[in-house]
């Protein structure tokens, strides 16, 4: 085989993977490997300007390589590269690079790690970078999700903090490639360097399935954030229970929860304060990112609508959090805390509008209004200044906070 020849091969092998990448992640359900190579050839026949559905019916996707002749006309995404590939092609760190793209499942590190070297090179073309980032990028959320999909969760064991940890670290290092690989395949000097060569709904293509990988890697991290949450609601739970318990003097039942706490790897009698504001914290990182996710988008994309879903159900969750914390936090006599507290859960329900119902709203809206009372009482019992201004602040707050509430609510 010639050198001119495998690199045709190689470059139209990394196109049929991206091609069948973007399949998979832009479908919302399953879809057989067979119909996958279906529509993989159906894209990459529309992208090459070669071979037609029937064609595809019959030949299987993994085989289109060796079975195009070399005088295809292949896509490439610059105009540098496209204008004289031979220059490239005997390049070390490109012909290592190649030679791994179809082994990155069986040898990952390898892959991974000849295709960081391959976007370090400054004097590589930018179409070769990005097409490396893409593909490294991918190859980094796979991992992620793999390591997600083994991470085992129990609330009645202790918290797998170094298990969860490598997770998140997996998933927000595939995350932070994506936000730089975006930004590499959607730049403008890429995308005029790329129109000679290929047509602008191939180039869409290419780019709205890196935009979407982006959203699924951003899901992932959220995802993960919440899974400690979710682990600390029954401990939250508990804890409450105890001190409802102790307060009545059920001292058999304070034994029983306490027990069930301690084998969770939790102190006997933890403060739900304490429990809720470990959930808050990582609820308040997990709509972080969802946030940061809308615009990201181009104009009129659904990517954006997933996100706002997924964003408005995050705040409404949130705003639960929240709630419980003012609640906790006025019960351990902390006033100003509660205030704070139920003003960022107001803040969060107004925002996500439906996605709070109606039973949680007016749960809210009673806890912020008796808060509130007992804000403006305490404002009178300050005699320092200082105190009374932050007080009053607070009180300030809090009340402009129920009247966006309310409004919110009636519109």
């Amino acid at each position: 085989m010639s050198d001119s020849f495998r690199l045709h091969h190689n470059i139209l092998e990394l196109n049929l993977t991206w091609s069948r990448m973007m399949v998979a992640r832009c479908c919302p359900f399953q879809i057989p490997y067979r119909l996958q190579s279906v529509l993989t050839t159906t894209l990459s026949s529309r992208v090459f300007g070669r071979r037609s559905i029937v064609a595809a019916l019959r030949v299987p996707a993994c085989a289109l390589p060796r079975a195009l002749p070399v005088s295809v006309t292949l896509v490439r995404w610059s105009a540098t590269y496209a204008s004289d590939p031979v220059r490239w092609q005997s390049d070390t760190d490109v012909e290592t690079y190649w030679s791994l793209v179809e082994k990155r499942v069986a040898e990952p590190e390898a892959f991974l790690t000849a295709a960081e070297r391959l976007r370090k090179r400054a004097d590589l073309p930018a179409d070769l970078r990005a097409s490396a980032g893409r593909l490294q990028a991918d190859e980094l959320l796979r991992q992620a999700f793999a390591d997600a999909s083994d991470l085992r969760i129990d609330p009645e064991a202790p918290w797998p903090e170094l298990s969860h940890g490598k997770v998140l670290a997996a998933a927000e290092r595939a995350h932070a490639l994506y936000c730089k690989v975006v930004a590499e395949s959607t730049a403008d000097d890429l995308v005029a360097a790329d129109a000679p060569y290929s047509s602008a709904w191939s180039g869409e293509v290419f780019r709205n399935a890196t935009r979407a990988a982006h959203i699924e890697a951003r899901k992932l991290v959220m995802e993960v954030h919440l899974l400690e949450v979710r682990w600390l609601t029954p401990q939250v739970e508990r804890a409450r229970a105890i001190a409802h318990a102790a307060r009545s003097g059920d001292v058999q039942s304070v034994k029983q929860l306490s027990q069930r706490l301690c084998s969770a790897g939790l102190p006997e009698a933890p403060e739900e304060e304490d429990l809720l504001r470990r959930a808050v914290a990582r609820a308040e990182a997990a709509v972080a990112i969802c946030d940061d996710a809308i615009g990201m988008t181009q104009d009129d994309n659904p990517a954006d609508d997933v996100m706002g879903a997924l964003l408005a159900k995050g705040q409404a969750y949130l705003a639960g959090l929240h709630t419980d914390l003012a609640l906790a936090c006025a019960i351990a006599q902390k006033p100003g805390e509660a205030a704070e507290c139920v003003t960022r859960a107001l803040g969060l329900a107004a925002t996500a509008g439906n996605a709070v119902t109606s039973e949680r709203a007016e749960e809210l809206r009673e806890t912020a209004q008796a808060i509130w009372d007992d804000c403006t009482k305490s404002i009178q019992g300050e005699s320092a200044s200082g105190a009374a201004e932050k007080a009053l602040r607070r009180s300030i707050d809090l009340g402009a906070a129920l009247v966006q509430f309310d409004a919110r609510r009636r519109s």
